[in-house]
Order: structure tokens, then sequence, then C-alpha cells
């Protein structure tokens, strides 16, 4: 037997005191934890893992609600709404509920709510249903309207912290006068929302709660001070939301969040009962305002508001009925303010801006939305950050993405961060289709697509991803194959491919008379892709001659071994399509070491140096096309929205093509290789080993595999494979996939008497590059 002793404890005067946790901090955790307590624990959405950056957090309802919850809440017109309930078509409990279990969401995704009131606003809502049902009316305008404010107005028994630590437990002594008459025209006030300490910044975030997220882009902010409230409605968990705006805390949070901000003229609106950390000081007064999804919703309320005359309330407010908003013409004029100013604006919000040059009013004395180009030019990369969500439907790489994997890592995976991926074939090609005709438009004879990449999603949407994965001779095979007849172009691209009980990462090369050039599969994926796909064949490796000079094709990672560069740059290429799935761009500390813009740039440059080949690298992000020396012929950087650059354009002189098919003199021939033979030490055994033996995973395998894996997992999940990658908002992310789109113009740059190749950049930071090759 052998004993260890162990030393005798120190005398208890000399033991360390324990550590010291700031009362602050207590406090603040003690008020997390009674926040958390108050939402019903089956929305807590505790299984949902949001796992990178730069997440368009809006396709997540889509996922986890109902159809009846979406019916309700996806309506953006409150009056719309409030007419429902008025008919008897919904009751306002089913609504409240709807909303209030969507709150719940947007909180978990952005953290944008401080206190939830859904028992006060399920009572509320049975009172109101009870109203109802005895009379047969509503009690107001706004009977049954789902609202929610900004933490700053008191609530009777509730606190308004604003961030301050000091300010937990000592609730309001009496409701504010908004939220009386809120609640006396019928409106059910469902949470408060998040703030930054001292309510003087352009963030929301303080020691109590935290920092509340973009939920476009979730690694960005969704502005100040009525920050929480932007988030919240944006993604739709309120109708309609309250905040204050003193320098912009209205319409910067409706800026960066894509909503409606109305900042009404001082004392339009009653204020009183609303704590501030400016009282007394009357400079410049803060002024209370709506924020809403349309411009109809912001009048509506406002509107109900205003009639039901304030200034008996709070003696301040101005005594002047409301009177419609409307142009010469008759149409809507109630906007926010900031085209002419130069401040970016998020898509959502530009699509609704009018054209029309700024005139005056004569009805509201209102300025209208002037063109924001001049805004584009002052601030071109607050625009694109700002923007990168635009597009989102097209192109989804088969590849596993979590929910954000949208874009360049970050939403450059885009919608693949999140732990949700949606894979939608059918529209995959539909939309390839599109890019096709608009590429031969341009005088394109070649057209390239991405490849695809693999993340940590397999377990969760193997089966997903199985059955978008397309198959040769399938409607979907032949729809690219038609697109590329009808333009007579060469269609290049990477696709995932079931074939009979395995899935392999197919590519291929049709041309313009609807043959099939090129039909390969990977012949080694790489990492954890091995996992999944199965292993190509070598003689799969081939270069086809052409008219327009000879092509091969291989796929990422392929380009840095020589069991596959060398068998391709030994038939000699003209043009070669290395299609990548996701590339950032240089320098970016996100990205990890296998996916670093240096790296796959330095495997393209190499390849085409080597090869001699005009080498094409269409990928999602960071986009290059190089010449046959290795110079970038033209790139585009994974931070460049597809909506302002969607494909470049690079001529070469197709005419010194040398469209030979073997040199036995050059560096890729039978005597380097023997030399190579040659040169390995007579110490290394002539064994195979079993890296090159040939691997299969069986269709059964995997969904078994992934059927054990989840069986405990309560995760929702989506996703949608598609035949080529695309990030669906963008911003620069490493590990990411995405799903995006494209839709621009592209520009080109000839030379006489060549052939112009161009890449197009379908997402926004994490851009689907499209690569096109025609005559110049």
């Amino acid at each position: 037997m052998i004993a260890v002793s162990a030393p005798p404890l120190a005398p208890a005067s000399k033991l360390p005191p324990p550590p010291i946790v700031p009362t602050w901090q207590l406090a603040a955790a003690k008020k997390q934890a009674e926040r958390t307590e108050s939402i019903p624990s089956e929305w807590r959405w505790e299984e949902l893992e949001i796992a990178g950056p730069e997440i368009d957090l809006r396709q997540v309802p889509q996922l986890c609600l109902s159809s009846k919850e979406l019916e309700v809440t996806e309506l953006d017109d409150a009056a719309t709404l409030l007419d429902r309930i008025a008919s008897g078509e919904w009751s306002a409990e089913v609504v409240c509920r709807a909303f209030a279990k969507r709150a719940s969401l947007a909180h978990r995704l952005t953290n944008c709510i401080t206190e939830f009131l859904f028992d006060r606003a399920f009572a509320r809502a049975e009172e109101l249903d009870a109203h109802f049902k005895a009379t047969g009316a509503v009690v107001g305008p706004l009977h049954g309207l789902p609202v929610s404010l900004k933490d700053q107005f008191d609530i009777e028994g509730v606190d308004s912290t604003m961030g301050f630590v000091s300010l937990i437990g000592k609730p309001a002594k009496s409701n504010s006068v908004l939220v009386d008459m809120l609640e006396s025209l019928g409106a059910i006030i469902i949470c408060k929302t998040n703030v930054p300490q001292t309510l003087m910044a352009e963030e929301s975030n303080n020691n109590i709660f935290g920092r509340t997220s973009n939920p476009i882009n979730s690694s960005l902010i969704s502005g100040g001070s009525s920050g929480g409230e932007g988030a919240l409605v944006a993604l739709k968990g309120a109708m309609v939301g309250f905040g204050t705006d003193f320098g912009g805390s209205i319409r910067k949070p409706s800026t960066y969040c894509g909503l409606y901000g109305l900042r009404p003229t001082t004392r339009r609106l009653p204020y009183q009962g609303v704590t501030n950390v400016l009282k007394g000081f009357k400079g410049i007064e803060s002024v209370i305002g709506p924020m809403a999804r349309s411009v109809k919703t912001l009048q509506f309320v406002t509107k109900a508001i205003v009639d039901a005359e304030p200034w008996f309330l709070d003696a301040r407010v101005i005594e002047k009925l409301f009177a419609d908003l409307a142009t010469a013409d008759g149409g809507a004029d109630l906007r926010s303010f900031l085209a002419d100013t130069g401040e970016p604006l998020i898509p959502e919000t530009f699509s609704t801006l009018s054209p029309a040059p700024k005139t005056q009013s004569k009805a509201a004395g209102v300025p209208q939305w002037a063109p924001i180009d001049a805004a584009l030019k002052r601030h071109p990369k607050m625009f694109t950050a700002i923007t990168y969500v635009l597009a989102a439907a097209a192109l989804a790489s088969a590849m596993p993405t979590s929910p954000s994997s949208l874009a360049p890592r970050a939403v450059t995976n885009d919608l693949s961060n999140l732990t949700i991926a949606a894979y939608d074939l059918n529209g995959t090609v539909a939309y390839a289709v599109e890019l096709i005709a608009e590429a031969a438009g341009q005088g394109a004879s070649v057209v390239a697509f991405p490849g695809y990449d693999e993340n940590d999603w397999m377990d969760l949407h193997v089966e997903d991803y199985i059955e978008n994965s397309m198959e040769v001779n399938s409607t979907q095979w032949n729809t690219l194959l038609a697109a590329a007849k009808s333009n007579a172009v060469y269609v290049g691209f990477g696709f995932s491919e079931r074939a009979g009980d395995y899935i392999y990462m197919g590519q291929a090369l049709f041309s313009p008379d609807g043959e099939v050039l090129i039909h390969r599969h990977k012949l080694r994926p790489s990492g954890s892709e091995r996992l999944l796909w199965s292993d190509g064949t070598i003689e799969m490796l081939q270069v086809v001659s052409t008219p327009i000079g000879r092509i091969g094709l291989l796929e990422c990672w392929e380009h840095f071994h020589p069991s596959m560069t060398f068998p391709m740059q030994v038939q000699t290429e003209d043009i070669h399509i290395g299609s990548w799935p996701y590339n950032p761009s240089p320098n970016d500390s996100d990205a990890l070491w296998w996916e670093a813009g240096e790296t796959n740039d330095a495997a393209a440059r190499v390849y085409a140096i080597n090869s001699g080949a005009v080498t094409v690298m269409p990928v999602v992000g960071h986009a290059t096309i190089f010449s046959g020396t290795g110079a970038a012929l033209v790139t585009i950087d994974a931070n460049v929205s597809f909506v302002e650059q969607p494909i470049i354009y690079a001529s070469v002189n197709a005419s010194a093509f040398n469209n030979v098919t073997y040199n036995e003199n050059g560096e890729q021939s039978w005597g380097t290789l023997e030399q190579i033979t040659a040169a390995i030490p007579a110490y290394v055994p002539k064994v195979n080993g079993t890296y090159t033996n040939q691997v299969f995973n069986s269709v059964a395998g995997l969904i078994a595999t992934a059927d054990n894996f989840t069986a405990n997992d309560t995760t929702p999940v989506t996703t949608t494979a598609s035949v080529f990658p695309v990030a669906t908002a963008g911003a620069q992310a490493a590990n990411a996939t995405s799903v995006s789109t494209a839709a621009a113009q592209a520009s080109a740059v000839k030379t006489s008497g060549g052939a112009t190749i161009s890449a197009g950049c379908f997402g926004g930071i994490l851009g689907v590059v499209l690569a096109v090759i025609y005559p110049a």
C-alpha cells in the first residue's frame, strides 16, 4: 500500500480572502436573472445557438414560429392588424401572445428587452376580448395593438433604470402619460427595451443588461439611444415601438435597423412621466416618437394619440389637432429625413424612398426624400456595411451554413453562422439561369460559378443537404444545360452531386451547344469534407479543347496538391476555372489559416504561373482573375457589396493561347515526373499507404449518423442547399458559408483581339463571385 500525506491546512487567519464581487455586478446579475425568470420557459430559446458574427437574424423567426404566429406578426400595417381584431377574425389575446413570443425570440437574438410585461399584457388582452364579446365594439382605435416602450417610460411598479445600476429596485410610482393614453386607446404594452446608460450614446449598451445587437448584422450595433426598440420592431416583436429623440435617438436606430421613425415637433406628444437624465434642462428638449415598419403605421398611431387630446393630460403638449400629411398629389409624406444629409440608408429603407428631387410639400411643409447618390459617395464604407443584407435568396451553396453564414464569414457564411441553414436547389438554379443570361447579354462566352465548402453543419443539416444535392440528368441539371445552349455560352460550376447512394463534390463544364464537356468529382475532398462526400477518380482530371482555348477545372484545395495539379498542368490549359467556396480578403484577422485570403490567392496565383493559364477564381467573397503570369488582372474585395459590383471583368488576348495538348519539354512533363520519382530517397518504402484509398460514404450511413447525433438535439434546423454558394448578407467572416444574390450591371475592360474574363460578386461582404470569359 502506498500512502500519500497531504500538507496541513494553513491557519484560518492565513487563508486568502474570498474574491470580492463588486456590489454593482451582483445587482446587475440579480436583475438579469429576474428578467429571465419573467420569460415563459418555453419561450427562452435556450437551445438556439448563434455561432458566428455578422448574421442576418431576420430570417430566424421563420424557422421558429408557427404559421399562425407568422401570419399575425408579419403584418407591417397597424390598421390592417386592428381591422382583423375589430372584425373578430383574431382575438386580442391571440395577437398579443403571437407578438410576445416573437418578442422573446427577438430578445434571444439581440438582447433588446429590459422588462418583460407579458403577464400584464395577457391580462389586458383578456379584458379587451371580454369587452369585445360583451359589447361587440372595440375600446378604442388601438384595440389589441401590441406596443413596446423604451426603458425610460415609467410604468407603475416597474423599474426605469436607463442602464444605471443605482436605479435597480426603484420602480416607478405611477404611469407616464403616454402609457395611460395608449392603454385607454386599447393598446397592449408587452415590454420595455434597452438603452445606453445615460441615454447619451449611439449604441444601446449598459452595465445592467449589456449590448443590443443589430438584427440585420449581429456584429453591428442597433443604434441609440432607442436601440432596443429598433432591434425589437425590426424583428417584428412589436407592431410599433415608442422611443425618444434628443440628438437622433429615434432616427439613428430606425436607419440602422431598416425602420421608419418619426421625431415629431417638440412637445407634440406627452412627455410627462418619462424618466430622463436631463431633468430641468430645457435648452434642447427630448421628444417622444413612434418607430415602425411602415409610414402608415407611424401616421396611424400618431393620429390616434393626438386625436385623444393629450394636452389635457400634459399641459406642455401643444394643443394642435392632427392634420393628415399628404403631398400635393395625395401621396404620404411622413418620412425620415436622412437622405439629403448624406447619412447611409440600408436597402430596405432605400428601396422605399421617392426618387423625386427634394421639394417642399405645400400641404404639410415637410421635405420629401431626395436621391441618395450623394450619400453613397460621401459614406461608401458605412453604406456598404449597412447594406450587406439586401440579397438573400438565390444561390445557396450545397454547403451547410449556420443561418447566417450568408456571406463572407460572419455573414460571410451568412446564414451559415447560425445553427439554422436553408437549402433551395430549385431557387439556386433559377437564379443561376438569370445570371447566365445577364453575362451572355454582356458578350460573355464562358460563365463560371463558385464551388462550395462545408462546416460544422453536417450533423444538423445532412438530410436537407443530401435532398438538395443535384443529380445528373435531373430537371435542374437539364435547366442549366439548356441555359448554356440558349445563351450560347460555356457554363462551369461546382455543385453537390447525388449519384445513387453517394454524394460527391461535383464540377461540370457545359458547351454553347448544350453538351457536357467535363463532368468530374473532387478527387479527395479536403479535411472533414471527406466525412460527407465520396472520393472522385483520377481519370476525371481532364482538360478539353474548345474554339476559345483549352479549359480545365479544379476545386478549392485541389490547387495545393500535386496529385491533382500535375495531371492537369501536364495536359496544358489556356483557361483554368478554380472554384473556391469562400475567400476573405487578405489580412482578415478573423479568417482561419486554411481559408485565409493570402492562402487561397497564393494557390491560385501559383497555379496560374505553373500552368501559364488564365486562372479564374470565382468565389464567395474576395475574387480574382489572374493572368498566365500570375498577375491579378482584376480583383474584388470581400467587403464590396454585390449591390455595388456584382461582376468584375478583365480582358485577355485569346488569340495568344497556345492550344497545345502537351509540351514534352515543359515543367509539367513525363521527364519531370520521372525526376520527381527518382528524387525520392531510397529509405522511403514503396508502399501506397491508406491516404490514396478511395473513400465512399453511403447516404444511408450519413443519415443514420446524423440521426444518432441529433436524437437529443432540439435546435430548430432549416437548410437550403444549392448548386452554387451565395452569401445572403455580407461581411467578412471566417468559417462561413452563405446564401446571397447578385443583380447589377457588369462592367468590362476589353483589349483588342482578346477575350474578357469577368467575375461577379453576389454577396455583401461575402459575395458570391461569377466569373465570365468572353471574346473582346
